[in-house]
Formats: C-alpha cells, sequence, structure tokens
C-alpha cells in the first residue's frame, strides 16, 4: 500500500488520502469516486504549473524577462487559461518595451481568461502604463524633431554660403560653375528630405 495526499478533482478539499495501489479511491469529503491515475496527473501538472510561476515570477523580479516570458509560456501551454501567465508576458513587454501601446494579442488573453474584478486590475495598469508609454513616444518623436531641425539648420547655412561661393565664381571668373552649382543643389535635396522627414513624425 502507498498512500498519497491529493485534491479531490470533485469538490476541491485538499490532503485527502489516496492508495495508489489501487484504481479508485473515495473523497472523504464528498464521497466522490476518485481515479488514482488522473488526480495523480492533476496533482504533478498543478505542482508543475505552479513551479513554472514561481520561476517566472522571480525571474521578471530580478529584470531576467526573457526567462520569465519562456516560463509563463510554458504555464499557457500546460493551461490556455492561466491569465496570470498572459499578463505576465504583458508585463514583461511593458518592462522591455516602454513606448508599446498595449491592446492585443497576450493582454487579450488576459482579459478573456481574468475574473472580472482582476481583470479591472488588468484593465487599469495597462492604462496606467499607455499614458506613460504615449509621453515616451512623445518624447522619442520631440528628440528626432530637435534632431532633424538642427540638421535642416545646419545644412541652411551650408546651402547659403555654397550659393555665395557659385554666384562669386560666376562673377569673378565669367564662367558658369558647374562643380560649385552641382553642391548647392544637392545641399537643397538634403535639406527637401530633412523637411519631408520632419513632417512625416
Amino acid at each position: 500500500m502507498a498512500i498519497e495526499s491529493v485534491t479531490c478533482p470533485s469538490c476541491g478539499a485538499t490532503g485527502i488520502q489516496i492508495d495508489t495501489t489501487r484504481e479508485h479511491s473515495f473523497c472523504s469529503y464528498c464521497g466522490t469516486t476518485v481515479k488514482t491515475k488522473d488526480v495523480l496527473h492533476l496533482d504533478v501538472e498543478s505542482v508543475t504549473l505552479e513551479k513554472l510561476k514561481r520561476n517566472a515570477q522571480k525571474s521578471f523580479d530580478v529584470g531576467q524577462y526573457g526567462n520569465a516570458r519562456a516560463d509563463w509560456r510554458k504555464v499557457i501551454q500546460l493551461d490556455r487559461t492561466d491569465h496570470e501567465s498572459y499578463f505576465g508576458i504583458v508585463r514583461c513587454d511593458m518592462a522591455t518595451r516602454p513606448d508599446m501601446i498595449f491592446g492585443q494579442d497576450a493582454y487579450a488573453e488576459a482579459l478573456a481568461y481574468a475574473p472580472a474584478e482582476i481583470r479591472v486590475q488588468y484593465i487599469r495598469y495597462a492604462e496606467a502604463h499607455n499614458i506613460r508609454a504615449r509621453a515616451v513616444q512623445a518624447e522619442i518623436r520631440n528628440s528626432k524633431a530637435r534632431a532633424i531641425q538642427e540638421e535642416i539648420a545646419r545644412l541652411s547655412s551650408k546651402h547659403k554660403w555654397q550659393l555665395t561661393l557659385a554666384i562669386l565664381l560666376t562673377i569673378f571668373t565669367g564662367l558658369f560653375s558647374i562643380p560649385a552649382w552641382k553642391k548647392y543643389s544637392e545641399t537643397g535635396k538634403e535639406i527637401s528630405k530633412s523637411w519631408e522627414a520632419l513632417n512625416a513624425l
């Protein structure tokens, strides 16, 4: 005789004693017939899930987001309805992509499987992140815009001197200086491209 403590699949009572050498046992709380192989498999799977989730959280806490994401994905392979793992993946994405706006993929799955009160928490968490993400995106755009504006100012100054040089060469030599005018034209094209990039932000 080999005795194991397991969880009843019917009433959820924990610590019920079953003889693993027998095919069936009974729950001492609700009286349900319990198939030994089924409950042992469920308990092993439950332990595996909890271990993976603990490992994922530990990895997340120390900034190892790749490891955390991998463990949460393993949990989802074992339990497609584990909303905490879906949201764990979302949190990894939030940590590694502060400019990302959330609303689909793992986030949608987390909302689909979470109970109502948890769903509200997830939505608030994501909304707060999305507000920060929009601010980050705005700062990135502003930073790019400043860099492009500085480049336009530099090119405009260069363009002005190239024009002056081309005119002076034409006046003093009496010849039309093709290389000087060509450089002036190329710089003008660079300025136009920079303006296009700025307007595209």
